[in-house]
């Protein structure tokens, strides 16, 4: 089995989505497509609410390519994350736990994208992605 970090290492920038050619389906898509869907779209549409919170709202450029990201994980069958959250200064940001490992991807206000693990509070690996 693949782990966490091998699959998400491999996103690129642009990423293409799935095509007829290369479908989807799997465990996780309508956990990612609801994320996408429920989540993304709204907060893009609701910016206020972040701000109502004392919070800077993930910029449209973050949203933009956390939308690609969590296509790109449900293209690939990614066990969908734990949370999802804005990070509170313009950026979105991913967990998981696996085992006793967590990772978290960034998505920055700018639309880097950086994977990084933990185990036991301690810092593993930093990974930039796309």
């Amino acid at each position: 089995m693949i782990g966490l970090r091998d699959q998400l290492a491999s996103f690129t920038v642009p990423y293409v989505p799935a095509t007829p050619a290369h479908p989807v389906g799997g465990h996780g898509d309508n956990a990612w497509q609801m994320l996408i869907d429920e989540q993304l779209i709204e907060w893009g549409r609701n910016l206020e609410q972040f701000r109502e919170e004392g919070l800077t709202p993930p910029t449209d450029e973050a949203l933009a390519w956390t939308c690609q990201f969590a296509v790109f994980c449900r293209d690939r069958q990614v066990e969908p994350p734990l949370r999802m959250a804005p990070d509170g200064s313009g950026g979105v940001a991913f967990e998981w736990r696996i085992g006793p490992v967590f990772h978290t991807v960034e998505v920055h206000r700018d639309g880097s994208i950086e994977m990084l693990s933990f185990k036991n509070s301690t810092h593993l690996s930093h990974i930039p992605l796309g």
